[in-house]
């Protein structure tokens, strides 16, 4: 019954607010999102999504989808413990509770389930890392941990829409 409401909970937020798409063509890749989320596309960074602003927020949800070149060196477990380390190193209470090999769109993946304690809140994460040709991709969704489980079936639909032409 909760995979039904989980359906629902997204059908419903795609009849309210609509998707937009979105294409990087120096990376070919494109997904869907939510249209009434920002994004912001950085140079070196990747493409930043926000969820849309309120008044009682101390931390506003967001996804973020990021690019690293692969090799033999530089690959899918390579990303994998950096972005472990990273959030060790980056928050000093970090607690990284799951980390899954998975099969998204037909590729080998990693997911990574974290929480992070930061002054009184708690901030709940997801990443997915995945290898296309010579290229790893990092989708990764943060929001407080009272939010998360609300935007869990956007970040879901988006990792779901994401294609690349090889």
């Amino acid at each position: 019954m909760l995979c039904c409401k989980k359906i629902w909970m997204v059908l419903a937020l795609l009849a309210v607010s609509g998707f937009a798409s979105a294409n990087e063509s120096s990376f070919n890749y494109s997904f869907s999102y939510p249209k009434s989320w920002k994004m912001i596309e950085t140079p070196n960074a990747g493409v930043y999504l926000l969820a849309p602003k309120t008044e009682v927020e101390d931390f506003r949800p967001n996804i973020v989808v990021q690019v690293k070149p692969a090799d033999k060196k530089n690959n899918l477990k390579y990303y994998s413990r950096s972005f472990e380390n990273s959030l060790k190193e980056n928050n000093s209470s970090t607690d990284i509770e799951t980390i899954k090999t998975e099969n998204i769109a037909g590729k080998n993946s990693q997911s990574i389930d974290y929480f992070i304690n930061r002054a009184g809140s708690v901030i709940q994460g997801r990443a997915y890392l995945f290898e296309i040709e010579n290229r790893v991709m990092i989708i990764n969704c943060t929001a407080n941990d009272l939010q998360f489980e609300k935007i869990a079936p956007v970040f879901e639909n988006i990792v779901d829409s994401f294609t690349s032409e090889g």
